[in-house]
């Protein structure tokens, strides 16, 4: 998904004292200035931090979805089999309510909640390898309601942001995270009619799925997605941004959907989350070399002295979903060239086009399959508005 990088520190002598340099800007100074020598270095003290049990989830209202992985080691190669799948957790109210929770592979464990109750106070527990583990005893905080989804774009060929709205008139929190999926649909540019089967038509028919012009794509949020409105005078977050779409992408040419959850955060988890943001960034995976220092919420019961990464967060979650079809004018078409590729001549061995004989068509597969398009597929959601396949 991400490329692995791999933290290293430079040794340099100066005065017979070592110093570690972590920013590349101040070592190249450091070589200038001071002419030191320099060798490679790894720092001691790697297994701390290789094979960290990590946990990312949130307890939450309706279902409380956790992903389990282990970290790697600083000179570890990133296999992308880090995940847990032989744990078994639940999460228990401090009066000894007990929700089990179960495995739906690649380390997602997915524990029903119900209605969070205010007046008490839930954490997680996860056994795993003999080891058991615990976070921290938390009351919900109930999330204030999504204000508004609204699309924004600055002018002609811009991009279009999905930004996000709210407030909280309780003051509970001046700490916000959201996560999103996304859905649209897309067409082919050419609509061909049938195609050829050992020589026989087999014509299309767009209200089965029998067709290769209506295709549906989808996709959900890669990043961390916070805000705080600690420095402002209410706790209003404003037009959020937290989708990019390019004006020309296919996603905005028919009809595009987006669904964003949003949970209120503790300044502690919302640190936490930040730090890890800025960690993902620089090496690419939650789950590739942790920082030893970057500390949780979570325990070992076992073992004190064991590390573990994560923050459980005790929140309700609030939801809102938004349709935008093309005709609000975000899309721009780019340029066609399609109807430039239509040919009768067979012998190019191009997909058929039109069979209407005696008159004979072929076009590209890019023109006239729209499962050729990016994540595109003929998988329509379940819930999508529209009565063709």
């Amino acid at each position: 998904m991400m490329n692995d990088i791999k933290y290293r520190y430079t040794n340099v002598r100066l005065n017979n004292q070592r110093v570690k340099i972590h920013h590349p800007f101040l070592f190249a100074l450091m070589v200038i200035f001071f002419q030191a020598c320099i060798v490679e270095y790894v720092p001691t003290g790697i297994e701390e931090v290789s094979d960290l049990l990590i946990v990312d989830g949130t307890i939450t209202d309706n279902e409380s979805v956790f992903k389990l992985g282990r970290s790697i080691g600083l000179t570890e190669d990133f296999t992308g089999n880090e995940t847990v799948n032989n744990a078994s957790l639940f999460i228990e109210t401090e009066d000894g309510e007990r929700m089990d929770g179960v495995f739906r592979g690649k380390g997602l464990y997915v524990v029903p909640t119900g209605t969070l109750d205010v007046n008490k106070k839930y954490r997680l527990r996860i056994s795993v390898e003999g080891e058991e583990y615990e976070s921290t005893f938390l009351s919900p905080l109930l999330t204030p309601e999504i204000d508004s989804i609204s699309p924004m774009k600055k002018g002609k060929g811009e991009p279009v942001f999905m930004c996000v709205n709210t407030h909280d008139p309780l003051n509970q929190s001046r700490y916000f995270r959201w996560s999103y999926k996304e859905h649209w649909e897309v067409k082919a540019e050419l609509y061909a009619n049938a195609e050829l089967i050992d020589g026989v038509p087999h014509y299309f028919d767009l209200y089965s799925s029998n067709n290769i012009y209506y295709c549906w794509g989808k996709d959900s949020s890669r990043v961390i997605l916070l805000a705080s409105s600690e420095k402002l005078s209410e706790n209003i977050i404003s037009q959020k941004r937290l989708v990019e779409i390019p004006c020309d992408d296919d996603k905005l040419s028919i009809l595009y959907y987006i669904a964003v959850e949003q949970i209120q955060l503790r300044k502690e988890s919302y640190d936490y989350f930040n730090n890890l943001q800025k960690n993902i960034e620089q090496t690419g995976s939650i789950f590739t070399p942790i920082p030893s220092e970057m500390k949780g919420n979570i325990r070992s019961a076992t073992n004190p002295d064991l590390p573990v990464i994560g923050y459980i967060e005790v929140s309700t979650t609030t939801r809102k979903d938004l349709y935008i079809p093309e005709k609000q004018g975000l899309y721009e078409e780019p340029r066609r060239t399609c109807s430039l590729e239509i040919t009768d001549d067979p012998t190019l061995s191009l997909p058929l086009f039109q069979y209407n004989p005696p008159e004979i068509l072929y076009a590209p597969t890019y023109c006239i399959d729209c499962r050729s398009k990016k994540y595109a597929s003929k998988n329509k959601p379940d819930f999508w508005p529209t009565d063709h396949l």
